[in-house]
């Protein structure tokens, strides 16, 4: 008689339980964690996809049945791309703080939980799980239940940091890692983080990221997502934060798409006068996979949000950009916008796009829109009649279209690095 194989489910259920015995957590992120495991545990992987609009563009099963190992310990990580000079640097290998500044000037923290100062973990206390959504959505459920380390950034009130942080993230071939980061901006505090995605060629493996911004009143927060996996990666990210009064958030996201990406963006308009405006670029191409999600919810009056997400799709890969933003009866003098524009340069390719609208107020200014397209013959035709090359004329074109949604990065070095990932994974996308 053979005995069925466990389930993923079941093995990282197991592997959950286990973590009770290692290097200890505080314990209210312990009992997060246990907590996250039951969830996870009701909840499963998301596999049905029929009725379940959530997930109707992407097909988790590969992870789901994926046999990957979760980490005991962080492996060698590469060294980080050089995004910003200056910057810096700490570093979540395999889940785990493997290199991180510590204590900053003005008070501020950048390092692991288990190091943080009192005021850091208070603040923690309060704000790790409190944004995302584990108890309803399966993959947030699966970190938190696996959760073995957190990367810190605290920000007390009135500090304004020096230098941006760079956080570098990083997975080994072959291993299911759950890295979660846990940004904290007390009232009045100014950061700036780039948070950059890679991990190494060969066996395929599943990062499934959490990273939770708490932003008090009048804070400030600009935060850079920056994707580069190998061709055969997983990756579910979750990015959730609240915004309090007058607080305002700057996101940018640069993604090539892999196996499977799926970006979760989740911005909690608190507090009357708080800000956020989102801005996405993507390139993708073989048979890459990239599902964006946003979600803007205008919990309070007198809030603002936008967002805008270009993307050039090449080869036979997919791009989803589904963006949902929600204004309550009572959420009224709102101003909000909404862009999803993508051009379609192979018959290969798929684009959907779904901005969503959900307004149950009356005195708003809003505006939406998508468009798919292809490049224009008559702008090309112009180039090559000047003596521009058809490649060269492409890419300049393509460029122009992008420029958009880039042209508002700063420092500068980081929209000179956006640039050039552009120009890399234009030249390498178009293999089917």
């Amino acid at each position: 008689m053979t005995t069925a194989a466990p389930t993923q489910e079941a093995v990282y259920l197991d592997a959950s339980r286990r973590l009770a015995s290692a290097e200890p957590l505080p314990s209210f992120a312990a009992r997060l964690r246990e907590h996250g495991a039951e969830r996870f545990a009701a909840l499963g992987f998301p596999t049905a996809r029929r009725g379940n609009e959530y997930w109707k563009y992407t097909d988790v099963a590969p992870i789901a049945r994926g046999a990957f190992a979760l980490p005991e310990r962080p492996s060698p990580a590469p060294p980080p791309p050089p995004v910003v000079e200056g910057a810096a640097v700490a570093t979540l290998s395999d889940g785990f703080v493997a290199g991180a500044p510590g204590a900053i000037a003005g008070g501020a923290y950048a390092g692991s939980l288990r190091g943080a100062p009192a005021a850091a973990l208070e603040a923690a206390e309060r704000a790790l799980g409190a944004a995302a959504d584990f108890e309803g959505e399966a993959f947030a459920a699966l970190n938190t239940a696996l959760m073995q380390d957190v990367f810190m950034l605290y920000a007390p009130a009135g500090a304004r940091l020096p230098a941006p942080i760079h956080l570098a993230v990083t997975t080994a071939p072959g291993a299911a890692s759950q890295p979660r980061a846990l940004i904290v901006c007390e009232r009045g505090a100014e950061a700036s983080v780039i948070i950059s995605h890679a991990g190494e060629a060969g066996a395929p493996y599943f990062a499934n990221t959490i990273t939770e911004v708490a932003l008090a009143a009048d804070a400030r927060l600009r935060l850079f997502h920056l994707r580069n996996h190998p061709a055969n990666a997983l990756h579910v990210e979750t990015t959730s934060a609240r915004l309090d009064r007058d607080a305002a958030m700057r996101s940018f996201v640069f993604d090539q798409g892999a196996g499977l990406v799926r970006h979760n963006l989740n911005v909690a308009l608190a507090e009357p006068g708080a800000s956020a405006d989102a801005a996405g670029v993507s390139v993708t191409g073989r048979r890459a996979h990239l599902d964006n999600h946003l979600f803007l919810h205008h919990e309070s009056a007198e809030t603002h949000s936008s967002a805008l997400y270009k993307g050039v799709a090449l080869g036979a890969s997919r791009t989803v950009f589904i963006g949902r933003v929600l204004v309550p009866q009572n959420s009224q003098r709102i101003s909000t916008r909404l862009t999803n524009k993508s051009l379609l340069l192979s018959p290969d390719a798929e684009v959907d796009s779904q901005p969503l609208l959900e307004i149950y107020a009356d005195d708003i200014a809003a505006t939406h829109g998508s468009a798919v397209g292809q490049l224009d013959e008559e702008a090309l035709f112009y180039l090559n009649s000047r003596g521009i090359g058809a490649e060269t004329a492409t890419a300049m074109l393509i460029n122009g279209f992008l420029a958009e949604a880039v042209a508002e990065l700063e420092p500068a070095s980081l929209a000179a690095y956006a640039e050039a990932a552009v120009r890399a994974a234009l030249s390498g996308g178009a293999e089917a």
